[in-house]
């Protein structure tokens, strides 16, 4: 008998063996991809939860602009939202759109979010007295409330945080020191108050920062601004009211 021969049945073991193994290779890899789909999915589900937490707890009948929101349009089409090649939210901008009620903690988890503005607005009215008339604003009637939910530090995402013009009340969540790519952040006219959180030193990227609005109802703070934003702020942009930097020992 040859030596092919011989051979013979164990070459057809080893090619049957190989091609059971890339079999199991393009079967499993096909599984990852199913899995990922349905992750995405999941995701994407998710995030449309958000949405509908944020438009029921912040009054979304009312809103001026709710354009395509709960329907079968793709969410690029809803008003106020921008998303990514992958369908993920990136921006939520709602200015001036009536919202009343509170930011709900949900929000924390839109992770690929870039922009976030939830700014009330102001009226305008004509006044007309003995030397003129002039244009006065005030206030909407139509606010956020409550607190600023400590989950927003989970939005590493962020650049710019727009909550102006609202009624929030307490202080500066600590965790907003975790957003490391903040340039944004908008805070005035509201009902703040505390200390700066020390943290905020840590947003190396920030360069805006509003902490009081010179006219309407302010914030009410203490202490002093982290001395680590001096370096990076662009002071001719920024509001901090009546408040200086700290010492380097933040003091």
């Amino acid at each position: 008998m040859s030596e092919m021969a011989r051979l013979g049945p164990w070459l057809i073991t080893l090619i049957a063996v190989l091609m059971l193994l890339i079999l199991g290779f393009l079967v499993a890899g096909v599984g990852d991809r199913v899995r990922n789909r349905t992750a995405s999915a999941d995701v994407l589900e998710m995030e449309r939860e958000v949405l509908r937490a944020l438009y029921d707890s912040a009054g979304g009948i009312f809103w001026v602009r709710q354009l395509n929101w709960f329907t079968d349009a793709p969410l690029q089409r809803w008003s106020g939202i921008t998303i990514d090649t992958s369908g993920r939210i990136t921006a939520l901008r709602l200015p001036d759109n009536r919202l009343h009620g509170w930011i709900p903690k949900e929000i924390g988890a839109l992770a690929n979010l870039e922009m976030l503005d939830l700014s009330g607005g102001f009226i305008d009215y004509s006044v007309v007295s003995d030397s003129g008339s002039s244009v006065i604003s005030v206030p909407a009637d139509f606010r956020l409330s409550g607190f600023i939910p400590r989950t927003l530090g989970n939005l590493s995402k962020l650049r710019v945080l727009d909550l102006s013009k609202n009624e929030l009340s307490g202080g500066i969540p600590h965790e907003l020191g975790n957003l490391s790519n903040l340039e944004v952040l908008d805070l005035r006219s509201n009902k703040l108050r505390g200390e700066i959180p020390s943290e905020l030193g840590n947003l190396r990227k920030l360069n805006t920062l509003h902490l009081s609005h010179p006219y309407f109802w302010t914030n009410s703070w203490t202490g002093c601004v982290p001395a680590a934003l001096q370096e990076h702020l662009y002071l001719g942009e920024s509001n901090l009211g009546d408040l200086s930097f700290c010492a380097d020992d933040g003091q």
